[in-house]
C-alpha cells in the first residue's frame, strides 16, 4: 500500500517532497510516539467538526493560504512602487 501512495519516478530513484502522499514512507516510526499520532489524529477530527459545522458566512471569514500570498504579493508590489519611487525621484535631485 505505501509503494502505492508514494509516486514513483522512474528516472529518479530518489523522491522528491512534492512526490511524497504518506509522509510516514520517508519517517520511521522510531522518531514519533502513538500518543504522537493519536494527538494529530485527534486534532484533525477537531478541524473537521469544525468545518461541519461552521456556517456559510464562517467561510469567508476565516483567513487561508490564498488570503496570505495576496497579502505578500500587494506588500512586494507596495515595495518595488516604493524603491521605483525613490530610484526616480533620486535622479531628479
Amino acid at each position: 500500500m505505501s509503494t502505492y501512495l508514494l509516486k514513483k519516478n522512474d528516472a529518479d530513484s530518489n523522491p522528491q517532497i512534492k512526490d511524497i502522499i504518506v509522509w510516514r514512507d520517508l519517517c520511521p516510526p522510531s522518531m514519533y510516539s502513538a500518543a504522537d499520532v493519536e494527538r494529530v489524529r485527534k486534532e484533525h477530527n477537531e478541524k473537521l467538526q469544525r468545518y461541519r459545522e461552521r456556517k456559510d458566512w464562517q467561510a469567508w471569514v476565516e483567513e487561508d493560504e490564498l488570503d496570505l500570498e495576496g497579502e505578500r504579493i500587494l506588500a512586494e508590489v507596495k515595495n518595488y512602487k516604493q524603491e521605483y519611487f525613490y530610484k526616480i525621484s533620486a535622479n531628479f535631485q
